[in-house]
């Protein structure tokens, strides 16, 4: 158990501003050997509006050499 974090930041793109949102993971979190996600690892993101919950999950089939999953 730990805390994170939601991370913002305003940019501009085309004349646009717009908020780009991170999700600040605790290293004690990120380096346990439980943990499946890979800094850069394409992922499905959720949210759950009934509960509240925002799930994040792997994309199977993605490997570091190669950022598509396979079919």
């Amino acid at each position: 158990h730990a805390i994170g974090a939601i991370v913002g930041r305003k940019t501009v793109a085309n004349g646009r501003e717009y908020t780009r949102v991170w999700i600040y993971i605790p290293r004690s979190v990120s380096s346990d050997s439980n943990f499946v996600l890979q800094v850069g690892q394409p992922c499905e993101i959720e949210l759950d509006i009934k509960t509240g919950e925002l799930t994040v999950k792997p994309i199977l089939g993605w490997s570091s050499r190669k950022r598509n999953p396979s079919s």
